[in-house]
Protein backbone atom coordinates (compact mmCIF):
# COMPACT_ATOMS: atom_id res chain seq x y z
CA UNK A 1 0.00 0.00 0.00
CA UNK A 2 1.28 3.44 -0.91
CA UNK A 3 1.77 6.06 1.79
CA UNK A 4 0.15 9.51 1.58
CA UNK A 5 3.57 10.94 0.72
CA UNK A 6 4.01 8.45 -2.16
CA UNK A 7 0.53 9.23 -3.49
CA UNK A 8 1.09 13.00 -3.22
CA UNK A 9 4.41 12.65 -5.04
CA UNK A 10 2.82 10.61 -7.83
CA UNK A 11 -0.01 13.14 -8.21
CA UNK A 12 2.45 16.04 -8.30
CA UNK A 13 4.56 14.24 -10.92
CA UNK A 14 1.46 13.65 -13.06
CA UNK A 15 0.54 17.35 -12.79
CA UNK A 16 4.07 18.48 -13.65
CA UNK A 17 4.33 16.10 -16.64
CA UNK A 18 1.11 17.54 -18.03
CA UNK A 19 2.45 21.06 -17.53
CA UNK A 20 5.67 20.15 -19.38
CA UNK A 21 3.73 18.70 -22.35
CA UNK A 22 1.06 21.41 -22.48
CA UNK A 23 2.28 24.52 -20.61
CA UNK A 24 -0.42 26.79 -22.05
CA UNK A 25 -3.24 24.48 -20.97
CA UNK A 26 -2.64 24.64 -17.25
CA UNK A 27 -2.71 27.61 -14.91
CA UNK A 28 0.25 26.65 -12.70
CA UNK A 29 3.36 24.54 -12.86
CA UNK A 30 2.76 23.05 -9.39
CA UNK A 31 -0.51 21.82 -7.87
CA UNK A 32 -2.16 23.87 -5.14
CA UNK A 33 -1.02 23.07 -1.63
CA UNK A 34 -3.30 21.99 1.19
CA UNK A 35 -2.78 25.44 2.77
CA UNK A 36 -3.98 27.17 -0.41
CA UNK A 37 -6.96 24.80 -0.53
CA UNK A 38 -7.90 25.59 3.08
CA UNK A 39 -7.65 29.35 2.46
CA UNK A 40 -9.85 29.10 -0.62
CA UNK A 41 -12.42 26.87 1.10
CA UNK A 42 -12.73 29.33 4.00
CA UNK A 43 -13.93 31.97 1.52
CA UNK A 44 -16.92 29.88 0.37
CA UNK A 45 -20.29 30.62 1.96
CA UNK A 46 -21.60 27.07 2.40
CA UNK A 47 -24.78 28.39 4.04
CA UNK A 48 -25.92 29.80 0.67
CA UNK A 49 -28.06 27.50 -1.49
CA UNK A 50 -26.87 26.01 -4.76
CA UNK A 51 -23.98 24.09 -6.18
CA UNK A 52 -20.27 24.71 -5.64
CA UNK A 53 -18.25 24.58 -8.86
CA UNK A 54 -14.50 24.04 -8.83
CA UNK A 55 -12.75 24.69 -12.15
CA UNK A 56 -9.46 22.88 -12.62
CA UNK A 57 -9.53 20.29 -9.85
CA UNK A 58 -5.93 19.24 -10.57
CA UNK A 59 -4.74 16.81 -7.92
CA UNK A 60 -7.53 17.64 -5.47
CA UNK A 61 -6.07 19.93 -2.79
CA UNK A 62 -8.92 22.42 -3.09
CA UNK A 63 -11.49 19.65 -3.52
CA UNK A 64 -10.35 18.00 -0.28
CA UNK A 65 -10.43 21.32 1.56
CA UNK A 66 -13.92 22.15 0.30
CA UNK A 67 -15.17 18.79 1.58
CA UNK A 68 -13.26 19.07 4.87
CA UNK A 69 -14.59 22.59 5.45
CA UNK A 70 -18.21 21.55 5.15
CA UNK A 71 -19.22 21.40 1.51
CA UNK A 72 -21.67 18.55 1.09
CA UNK A 73 -20.27 16.16 -1.55
CA UNK A 74 -23.55 16.19 -3.50
CA UNK A 75 -23.27 20.00 -3.88
CA UNK A 76 -19.76 19.91 -5.36
CA UNK A 77 -18.97 19.66 -9.07
CA UNK A 78 -15.30 19.51 -10.03
CA UNK A 79 -14.29 20.23 -13.62
CA UNK A 80 -10.89 19.01 -14.85
CA UNK A 81 -9.82 19.10 -18.51
CA UNK A 82 -6.86 16.70 -18.32
CA UNK A 83 -8.15 13.07 -18.51
CA UNK A 84 -5.39 11.64 -16.27
CA UNK A 85 -6.02 14.25 -13.57
CA UNK A 86 -9.80 13.71 -13.81
CA UNK A 87 -9.21 9.97 -13.36
CA UNK A 88 -7.04 10.69 -10.32
CA UNK A 89 -9.80 12.85 -8.84
CA UNK A 90 -12.39 10.11 -9.43
CA UNK A 91 -10.19 7.57 -7.63
CA UNK A 92 -9.56 9.93 -4.72
CA UNK A 93 -13.09 11.27 -4.27
CA UNK A 94 -16.11 9.01 -4.62
CA UNK A 95 -18.96 11.45 -3.90
CA UNK A 96 -18.47 14.79 -5.70
CA UNK A 97 -19.25 14.81 -9.40
CA UNK A 98 -16.00 14.94 -11.42
CA UNK A 99 -16.49 16.24 -14.95
CA UNK A 100 -13.70 15.73 -17.49
CA UNK A 101 -14.11 18.77 -19.71
CA UNK A 102 -12.78 22.25 -20.33
CA UNK A 103 -14.29 24.95 -18.13
CA UNK A 104 -14.27 27.32 -21.09
CA UNK A 105 -17.20 27.73 -23.45
CA UNK A 106 -14.66 27.66 -26.28
CA UNK A 107 -12.82 24.65 -24.84
CA UNK A 108 -12.79 21.30 -26.56
CA UNK A 109 -13.44 19.05 -23.61
CA UNK A 110 -15.19 15.69 -23.72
Amino acid sequence: MLSKLDIKGAESALFFRHWLRHPLEIGAFLPSSAAVGRAMAKAVAFDRPGMVLELGGGTGAVTASLLDTGCAPDRLIVVEREPALAATLRRRFKKPEIVQRSGSRRGTGA
